[in-house]
């Protein structure tokens, strides 16, 4: 990827210049990269200045600095994994070293059982079969799945199956998510057995991250475990990003949240698209 940069004159304009980036929000983008680089040459040490991307636009610079010209630099594209890609990326521009660590949720599932490992499989099928439909009659392809547990024989434990209707309905509030808690609180209204919250020790299934609205819907649902398959980077509410509504400090109610690894299934479904949507979208 190409970034834009600025080189600065001495060693003294170093914090006016980063003082600047801070102010400006301009340090708030390419996170995975250092914001300087010095390349010592036999006469001098050119230091150099990471602005920001190089599709995002530059703000005015300071008085004092007006006469330079940023330009543009490629830099690496992702944070580095492991200490040879760190020297590769270090060549081209210096690099934050991020090794991949394994997943608390990847190690806890695998103490699942085979009974538990088979009922999670059947519901992520289900729940993707949802998706498609919704797509095929023009809906966005995002689904919300509320199995009954394995061994459960509880008649007045509710199934439901929803996804996002924002399309047919022109209203915004129609997500998959909050569909399906109204439909549960509809069908609970008329059984003998109602609980005061919907989805009380419930598991959820979802095709994507919920937004911050339908996550904090669940906190007041008081689900108790959340089966997440595609992360929403720029506008999830579950951790996927930067914003996790169960790790605020003051909410009543957590719940535990498990992210696909991806198998054969979902990637073919990714593939074809059927689930893919812009990463603007809100789910």
């Amino acid at each position: 990827m190409d970034a834009w940069v600025i080189d600065a004159p001495e060693i003294k304009d170093i914090n006016p210049l980063l003082d600047w980036t801070r102010k400006t929000g301009l340090d708030r983008e390419l996170r995975h990269l250092k914001r300087i680089r010095r390349l010592q040459t036999s006469s001098e040490t050119q230091i150099t200045i990471l602005l920001c991307a190089s599709n995002t636009p530059i703000p005015p610079l300071p008085p004092n600095y007006s006469e330079l010209a940023p330009y543009t630099l490629a830099v690496p594209a992702r944070a580095a994994l492991n200490m040879p890609h760190l020297a590769l990326k270090n060549a081209v521009w210096p690099t934050v070293y991020a090794p991949l660590r394994p997943d608390p949720d990847e190690v806890r599932a695998l103490e699942w059982d085979e009974a538990r490992r088979t009922w999670v499989l059947e519901c992520v099928r289900e729940l993707v079969d949802g998706a498609r439909r919704a797509r095929v009659s023009g809906e966005l392809p995002i689904a919300a799945f509320l199995p009954q547990m394995p061994g459960d024989t509880n008649a007045d434990a509710v199934k439901a199956l929803t996804h996002d209707t924002r399309t047919s309905e022109s209203h915004p509030l129609r997500h998959a998510v909050i569909n399906l808690v109204r439909l549960v609180g509809s069908l609970q209204s008329q059984s003998t057995a109602s609980a005061e919250y919907f989805l009380t020790g419930r598991s959820l299934f979802l095709t994507h991250e919920p937004c911050i609205m339908c996550s904090m819907a669940l906190v007041h649902s008081r689900v108790k475990e959340v089966y997440i398959l595609i992360p929403m980077r720029r506008t999830g509410g579950a951790g996927g990003g930067e914003v996790n509504i169960v790790a605020l400090p003051n909410v009543n109610h957590r719940y535990r949240i498990w992210r696909w690894h991806p198998r054969e299934r979902v990637e073919r479904e990714l593939e074809l698209g059927i689930l893919a949507l812009p990463d603007n979208v809100d789910s």
